[in-house]
């Protein structure tokens, strides 16, 4: 067996290249309808898909298959007939994407390289509101625990964003759009529970609100077991869950209101490694972190004759977190007004502007501190877009550019220009060059986070008030082709340049009185003295050779060359070239075997991360499920069935011990009445 598994793992690139081809060849010739007695999928078609409306590209309706960008869409069949239970899981399908665990309720999720618990690259939106976390940077996973039956789509854009979404859409912007209350009319009951999800639980009913209106209310519920460590005692990272809010709705002949509401808890544990001044070994501390959330979203929108629309949104988010060594509690307030003109001639504008506000206060420890401890920072912005029909809709230029002004940097501008050639319905070139930035977190500003002590001796990380924002300028090019009536190629190619990544420099070691003892502080500042260059490709394939059987594969190769220039002494930043996959395959299969039985299957690799000391891995989830009645479904799930148990990640900035991911299986039915 475990032969095998390393042949697997040697060949898996080379078998979804092979599959790719052979889609390539033979999806001409593909069944046009079932075998007796099996059912087609239920779902959508090759062409229904490519005609399906996004609007994350370009903040306005339009064709997936015309958008000048590398896009995926995870749709509402995707999700019933995933193997996910979490939100970080379901983005396992997605291409370029690297999603890994460092312990069972924690998750790395990048585009393009640069992958940590707080990858700081990647802009994460629900419904419009951003979830990306200005205290470290980056999104908080294990605490945005969505009931998936919610979800209408999830649009994942790889490449930049921040001409229309602003900043820190660096490498790439998930935007999850959770469906009308108007599509979750009556009830809906989802239970489940296995060995590695003990138990997890949804509840959803939906109904009219008067004439002109519909309302959902919703409870989600989720228990996460414990992993193991690398020699196999068990770790103190289990987790639980619970979410619930609703969301109403208004049309009336012109105007459309939305009104969203969210509360959430979350208790998740964890290990951290932490040494002492006066026991210089290594030691285990196990913790839990709490979390308290609390938002509403309001959203009006107007249209007007000519397509003219006016959209303003606003959004209050409230946030508490206690755990190891550091409190937080953070209010935000944002507010955006967009304006879509009415054609005129080959021209069709867009513009608007925001505002966002948020108070971050912090209650440290002798480890982890911010100064000053509570923080208020502003954010104000601008946009304008102008999408150039050159010949019809067939070729299209899009022009638009973002303004920000932040307390950190000041001024920020993000320009971007796209491309798309789509001369028939089966056929899109495109091509795309965007500038972007990440701005400072206040972590990189203001903290001081120990790191390692020594009897007598601390070495700690100190923000930098100097530090500046990151740069990308970023090149890419696409192709999506459909060669024949059952197959799609998605093609993306791209070359990113950044500056001023963040480095870890050396200072004068000093006499530190506080924390007590008195100690010598070896002190490393954050600077901005480390450049990089990535290039790749991402492949993917949607191949149906029958009316009950779909495939879908997807190969991805990123390179990472990290530059250390004159002005750093700084070895340890210039890692992140062996923290991502060089390579990463996806090959799944969706099978309707008659009788309402579904059958699917997702093999899933990814190379070794030589900077961490993870080596190359493979997976493989299997999913049976059985429709006795339209609104009933019984499912069973086995996951990471391959191997006992395997590491995926390890941490790259707060010492929180890696766990592995445990082969697991459970139950699921759902009932909608």
């Amino acid at each position: 067996m475990a032969q095998w598994r390393r042949c697997l793992r040697r060949w898996m690139p080379a078998l979804i290249a092979c599959a790719l081809a052979c889609a390539s060849s033979a999806g001409a010739g593909a069944p046009e309808t079932p075998p007796r007695g099996v059912s087609r999928l239920a779902e959508m078609s090759l062409e229904e898909l490519a005609d399906l409306e996004i609007s994350s590209v370009s903040k306005r309706a339009e064709p997936r298959t015309g958008a000048a960008a590398a896009i995926f869409v995870i749709t509402q069949e995707d999700i019933r007939r995933s193997t996910a239970v979490t939100l970080p899981d379901l983005l396992r399908s997605v291409p370029g994407l690297h999603v890994a665990s460092l312990d069972a309720n924690k998750r790395s999720v990048s585009a393009r390289g640069f992958s940590g618990r707080y990858a700081n690259a990647l802009l994460v939106l629900i419904d419009g509101r951003s979830i990306y976390n200005p205290l470290f940077s980056g999104t908080e996973w294990e605490s945005y625990d969505l009931m998936l039956e919610n979800i209408d789509r999830i649009e994942v854009i790889r490449g930049p964003g921040s001409a229309l979404w602003g900043a820190n859409a660096v490498n790439g912007v998930i935007n999850i759009v959770t469906k009308p209350a108007s599509d979750t009319q009556g009830g809906l009951l989802s239970l489940g529970a296995g060995t590695e999800y003990r138990g997890f639980g949804a509840f959803r009913y939906g109904a009219a609100a008067g004439e002109h209106g519909h309302y959902r209310l919703y409870l989600r519920l989720l228990d996460r077991d414990d992993a193991v460590f690398e020699r196999g005692d068990r770790a103190a990272d289990d987790a639980l869950n619970a979410r619930g809010g609703g969301r109403w709705d208004w049309a009336w002949d012109d105007d459309r209101f939305t009104l969203i509401a969210n509360l959430n808890r979350s208790i998740t544990g964890q290990t951290f490694e932490v040494t002492s001044r006066r026991v210089p070994l290594p030691q285990f501390r196990d913790d839990d972190t709490r979390v308290t959330g609390a938002d509403v979203l309001g959203r009006w929108t107007r249209a007007y004759s000519g397509g003219a629309e006016l959209r303003v949104q606003a959004y209050y988010d409230h946030w508490h977190s206690t755990g190891f060594e550091l409190d937080e509690t953070r209010d935000t307030l944002d507010l955006e007004i967009q304006y879509r003109m009415a054609a005129l001639g080959r021209h069709e504008f867009m513009f608007g502007g925001g505002f966002r506000y948020y108070d971050d206060r912090t209650g440290g420890s002798l480890t982890t501190s911010f100064s000053p401890a509570d923080q208020r920072k502003r954010l104000f912005s601008a946009f304008i877009q102008d999408r150039i029909a050159l010949a019809g809709d067939a070729l299209t230029l899009t022009l638009g550019a973002k303004f920000e002004h932040n307390d950190f940097t000041g001024l920020e501008i993000q320009p971007s220009a796209r491309l798309a050639w789509t001369p028939n319905d089966r056929h899109t070139l495109w091509a795309a060059v965007s500038r972007a930035v990440r701005t400072p977190s206040l972590a990189e500003e203001a903290a001081r986070v120990q790191a390692l002590e020594f009897p007598g001796v601390t070495a700690a990380l100190y923000g930098n008030r100097d530090y500046d924002s990151e740069n990308l300028l970023a090149f890419e090019a696409g192709y999506r082709v459909r060669p024949a009536e059952k197959l799609q190629l998605d093609l993306a190619v791209f070359y990113n340049r950044y500056e001023n990544l963040r480095s870890l420099e050396l200072g004068l070691p000093f006499v530190e009185v506080y924390p007590l003892p008195i100690h010598i502080a070896i002190p490393f500042h954050a600077r901005n003295n480390h450049d990089a260059e990535t290039y790749g490709v991402e492949l993917a394939a949607d191949w149906r050779p029958a009316g009950w059987w779909r495939l879908r594969a997807h190969y991805s190769l990123l390179r990472i060359s990290h530059d250390l220039n004159a002005r750093t002494l700084d070895p340890v930043s210039g890692s992140v070239s062996g923290s991502y996959p060089r390579h990463q395959a996806y090959l799944a299969s969706y099978m309707n075997l008659g009788h309402n039985v579904d059958l699917d299957a997702a093999l899933r690799y990814a190379s070794g991360l030589p900077a961490l000391a993870v080596e190359e891995y493979i997976t493989l989830d299997i999913r049976l499920a059985w429709r006795p009645h339209q609104d009933f479904e019984l499912a069973i799930v086995g996951h990471d069935l391959l191997d006992a148990r395997h590491t995926e990640f390890d941490a790259t900035f707060i010492n929180t011990v890696p766990t592995q991911v445990q082969r697991g299986v459970y139950g699921k039915l759902t009932w909608r009445f």
